[in-house]
C-alpha cells in the first residue's frame, strides 16, 4: 500500500510493515536478491515517505481486524486502513479488492 499525499513534499506515504510484506511476496516469488534491491529502491526514494507504525497504530488495526472478522482483510490491511485513516489518505496504490471494500479508491 502506498497513499498518494498530495500537495506535500513527497508523493507517496507508507509504513514499514508494508516494507516487510513487500520483502516476503518479492522473495518467494522471485528470489531474496530482487526483494532487497526493490526495497533499497524504496527506502532510499525521495518521494516515497516510509514511516514507522507505532504500537498504537498497531493495536488499532488489530481492532479493526477483530471487528471486521466477516471480511478477508488480514491484519496488515487493517493495519493500513488506520494508516491511511490517520493520515487522511484515501487513494491507494494496492492490487487487491480489500482496500476498495474498507472504502479507500484504488488507484492500480
Amino acid at each position: 500500500m502506498l497513499g498518494i499525499y498530495r500537495g506535500r513534499a513527497t508523493d507517496f506515504l507508507t509504513h514499514e510493515v508494508i516494507l516487510l510484506e513487500v520483502f516476503s511476496l518479492i522473495a518467494k516469488r522471485l528470489h531474496k536478491q530482487a526483494a532487497i534491491e526493490w526495497i533499497g529502491a524504496l527506502k532510499t526514494s525521495p518521494r516515497i515517505n516510509i514511516t514507522p507504525p507505532s504500537p498504537d497504530l498497531i493495536e488499532r488495526g488489530w481492532r479493526r481486524c477483530a471487528r471486521f472478522a466477516d471480511k478477508e482483510w488480514d491484519w496488515i490491511d487493517c493495519i493500513s486502513f488506520e494508516f491511511m485513516d490517520v493520515n487522511r489518505l484515501r487513494d491507494a496504490l494496492r492490487l487487491d479488492h480489500h482496500f476498495a471494500q474498507a472504502g479507500f479508491r484504488l488507484l492500480v
